[in-house]
Formats: C-alpha cells, sequence, structure tokens
C-alpha cells in the first residue's frame, strides 16, 4: 500500500503479516506479552476519502488503539508505540497512552 512506511517499518523490525485485499497488516514482535499470542499491530488501509481519514491503524499489545490520518504523523509516534509494552494495571493505561501526542483518535 505504502512503499515508503513499508521500508520505514520492515528497518525497524516490523514483520508484514499480511498484505490482502485494501489493508497492509504489520507486527511489532518485541511487543509480544506470551499471553495469548498478544502483540502490538499497525493496519496501513488503503486512502478512501471521505470515509476513511485515518488510514493508519494501530493496535497496541493491551488492545488500546491509536489512528493516524497522515503518515509524518504516525513517524513521529513511531519510537513511542515501539517502547510500549503491556500495562496489566488499567490506572496506569491513560498515562502511558498520553505519550502518543500525534494520534489523531484514541
Amino acid at each position: 500500500m505504502d512503499p515508503d512506511l513499508d521500508s520505514v517499518l520492515v528497518e525497524h523490525g516490523w514483520i508484514l503479516f499480511d498484505r490482502e485485499g485494501l489493508c497492509d497488516i504489520y507486527d511489532w514482535p518485541p511487543s509480544e506479552t506470551g499471553a495469548a499470542g498478544a502483540i502490538t499491530y499497525l493496519m496501513v488501509a488503503q486512502p478512501a476519502p471521505p470515509l476513511r481519514r485515518c488510514p493508519y491503524r494501530v493496535c497496541l499489545v493491551d488492545g488500546e488503539r491509536l489512528m493516524y490520518s497522515t503518515f509524518d504523523a504516525l513517524l513521529a509516534d513511531l519510537a513511542a508505540i515501539e517502547t510500549y509494552r503491556f500495562q496489566s494495571d488499567p490506572t496506569n493505561r491513560h498515562r502511558a497512552l498520553s505519550v502518543f501526542t500525534h494520534a489523531a483518535l484514541r
């Protein structure tokens, strides 16, 4: 879908998990908790305005979701996404999610 993003993600160690239909899915293996295979992943959807304003969607290892409307916004938060780990205590989640400052929706 997005060759520029693909090269950045692969360079960082993301694994292309699925490339079918209208989106690509990348997994971030260092986030794996060992609990039922939970892992952070990124979906890159084919832009289809006006319905899909946020083609970059991240599902963090603990189920929290982030959406990004632009490639640059996603890249700005990529380091924070890659360092995020499972938060077993839900009271800590809000503080942890505040580091994703470029997300369009949380």
